[in-house]
């Protein structure tokens, strides 16, 4: 997500640099410096930013008369509508985020998908036809007891 320089967040939101500067000073918006230790801020910030804006020029809006319009409340208006378009930047960004996580699990998913049905399915595979009927035995390494040696030389007799 591309991150705001002060002047742009200040253009967005109606307001001079002096004013956002003081928004950051009294901790309103927080940032992070850039490559070029220029302060950079967050849409989301400037969003957030931009309803505190909003809530104050509403309250200002509601204390006047109805009939006394003036510049200020053009130039009040107009922060207004800058606020609420910075504020659908911002969501837009991230609506555009998460469906760029989805897309991401999604393609993992048919990968996955995909690799589980290469799988051959053990179950339905015949035996291979070279391997014998019964299995032979394996020789032990130690020595036979009496016991087996007499029981193998009678069943070698019953054969």
């Amino acid at each position: 997500m591309a991150r705001l320089t002060v002047t742009e967040a200040a253009k967005s939101l109606g307001i001079s640099r002096v004013t956002m500067y003081k928004h950051i000073s009294l901790g309103r918006v927080s940032f992070q410096l850039d490559n070029n230790n220029n302060k950079t801020l967050d849409p989301s910030e400037v969003a957030r930013l931009s309803e505190i804006i909003s809530v104050k020029s509403s309250k200002a809006f509601a204390n006047k008369s109805e009939h006394s319009f003036t510049v200020n409340d053009n130039n009040s208006l107009q922060a207004q509508v800058n606020s609420l378009l910075a504020l659908l930047a911002a969501k837009d960004a991230v609506i555009e985020t998460k469906d760029a996580v989805i897309e991401a699990k999604d393609a993992i998913i048919e990968e996955q998908k995909m690799r589980l049905l290469s799988i051959p399915d053990m179950r339905e595979r015949p035996a291979p036809a070279n391997l014998p009927a019964t299995p032979t035995p394996v020789k032990s390494a130690r020595p036979l007891t009496l016991r087996e040696r007499l029981l193998n030389a009678a069943g070698e007799l019953l054969k």
